[in-house]
């Protein structure tokens, strides 16, 4: 697309106290609703990226049943009241515009049933060679495109070593 500029933000995963990682479990749903980016481009392995389904369109509200601290029940009319509301703050947020697509490693099989819906959540996938491609159509059915890692040819270039009258390449 000529003439648009467009601003491209990368997130590093930082660990999220005590050295542990989260992926952007806490961190995505601040960065989405700051940005609200057209595009969410993942690069990850399958376990690295499963609870963005659930960032990108939500599927439960929390309601309070019991009021704090007299610890009493709420009423039906305060609770269909708070429905009423969170379902309102639901529909002007999700589902996101934010398209997700994900480049993702498919290099065993067969793969874990439960990612298929993961998988199927993203608006686009693809995958990290031709035999990535043929897991994807094999088990999940999917028609995805592959596109392998790029390699910079100035830093990673054919290393020949002279031995002995003859040429070994690497």
């Amino acid at each position: 697309m000529h003439g648009i500029d467009r601003t491209i933000h990368q997130h590093a995963n930082q660990p999220r106290g005590r050295d542990r990682w989260d992926f952007g479990q806490r961190s995505l749903p601040r960065i989405l609703d700051n940005l609200e980016p057209e595009i969410l481009l993942t690069v990850n392995d399958i376990q690295m990226v499963q609870h963005i389904p659930g960032i990108m369109c939500p599927n439960t509200i929390n309601l309070n049943a019991v009021d704090l601290p007299s610890k009493e029940y709420v009423s039906e009319e305060a609770l269909i009241n708070q429905l009423k509301g969170q379902m309102q703050k639901f529909k002007e947020k999700f589902p996101r515009t934010t398209k997700w697509i994900q480049y993702a490693p498919q290099d065993g099989d067969p793969p874990m049933p439960q990612w298929e819906h993961i998988y199927r959540m993203a608006d686009n996938v693809v995958a990290m060679s031709k035999y990535g491609q043929f897991v994807f159509k094999q088990w999940f059915g999917m028609n995805v495109p592959w596109i392998y890692h790029g390699v910079d040819t100035e830093i990673f270039k054919p290393l020949i070593i002279e031995q002995k009258n003859s040429k070994i390449s690497l």
